[in-house]
């Protein structure tokens, strides 16, 4: 990659997940909400609470942990859009009242 000019699959990944969820909640109309799943290629996932930032080469978001309770300060993570292998969104199931917040 040259320096100084942005990969356009790496633009169009950051837009395309954007529209993703955007399009989701408009067609499955979830009634409990939407989970959005981050898997990474080193079989590490995330599941996202608040998308913070969509930049050139990372995505940064908030995002629930094993013992995450309300009210709880939640981490961040920033990926790089080539570890992420996969993204995964559903309806919130009726036992988790944590879900993803989309703004």
């Amino acid at each position: 990659m040259v320096e100084g000019r942005q990969c356009p699959l790496i633009k169009n990944i950051s837009i395309s997940l954007n529209e993703l969820l955007v399009e989701y909640e408009r067609q499955a109309e979830p009634k409990s909400g939407t989970t959005v799943t981050v898997h990474l290629t080193t079989n590490v996932q995330y599941r996202v609470a608040k998308i913070v930032e969509i930049a050139d080469s990372v995505v940064s978001f908030l995002f629930y942990g094993e013992d995450t309770k309300e009210r709880d300060v939640l981490p961040m993570v920033s990926v790089p859009y080539s570890m992420i292998s996969a993204v995964q969104v559903e309806p919130s199931t009726a036992k988790s009242k944590f879900g993803f917040q989309q703004t």
